[in-house]
C-alpha cells in the first residue's frame, strides 16, 4: 500500500513511528507520528496511524476525523485503511468488513492489509479467519515480528497451543530486546 506524503522526512518520521508501534512501543511512536505530521499536515496515514496510538479516545477520534477529511488526497489502499477504521471505531462491521474486503482484493500480497483482516476476524472472535490472514501476513514478511505476536493469541483463543507456542518463539527470536515477547 503506497504511503502518501509530500515529505520525504515526513515518510521518514512514519515509519519510524510505525516501527515502533508494530513493536508495541506505541508511546515512543506518537512523537515520530506528530513529527511526521507537523512535516506533512496533509499526511492522512500518519494521521489514521496517529489515532491509533492514541492514549486518550478524545485524541483517537479528532486524528481519526483528520484522517478521514484528508483520504480522499491519499492511496487507494490508505483511504480504504481510514475508512474501515472509521467505520469499526463507529460501530458498523458490516461497512468495515465490505472496506477490508476490497482492501484485500486490491492488496492480497501487502502484509499490513492481510493483518488488518486478521484483526477485524480476531475483533469477532472468528479465529480460524484471523490466523489465516496472520498467517499470510507472516509469510509475506517473516519479520513482521506484530503479526507473529497476535498470530499466537489467536492460536491460543483457537485452543492450537503447541502453534501459539511456535508463533510466541518466532516472536521472541525477531526482537529478543523486547519484553513483551516474552510476556506473550
Amino acid at each position: 500500500i503506497a504511503i502518501t506524503t509530500s515529505s520525504e522526512e515526513a515518510r521518514k518520521e512514519f515509519l519510524a513511528g510505525r516501527d515502533l508501534a508494530e513493536k508495541l512501543r506505541i508511546t515512543d511512536s506518537i512523537q515520530h507520528y506528530d513529527r511526521a505530521i507537523s512535516l506533512d499536515p496533509n499526511f492522512a496515514l500518519a494521521e489514521l496511524n496517529r489515532a491509533t496510538s492514541s492514549p486518550l479516545a478524545s485524541e483517537f477520534f479528532d486524528h481519526l476525523k483528520k484522517a478521514v477529511s484528508l483520504a480522499p488526497k491519499a492511496s487507494d489502499g490508505e483511504r480504504m485503511l481510514i475508512e474501515a477504521t472509521d467505520a469499526g471505531a463507529n460501530g458498523n462491521p458490516t461497512k468495515q468488513k465490505e472496506i477490508l474486503d476490497k482492501l484485500l482484493a486490491a492488496y492480497p500480497n501487502d502484509e499490513r492489509a492481510q493483518f488488518t483482516i486478521g484483526g477485524y476476524y480476531f475483533g469477532q472472535q472468528d479465529y480460524p479467519q484471523a490466523i489465516t490472514h496472520y498467517k499470510r501476513a507472516t509469510e509475506l514478511a517473516p519479520d513482521y515480528s506484530t503479526a507473529f505476536n497476535i498470530l499466537g493469541y489467536a492460536y491460543r483463543q483457537n485452543e492450537q497451543y503447541s502453534e501459539a507456542e511456535a508463533a510466541f518463539k518466532k516472536y521472541i527470536q525477531l526482537i529478543p530486546t523486547d519484553p513483551n515477547p516474552y510476556d506473550s
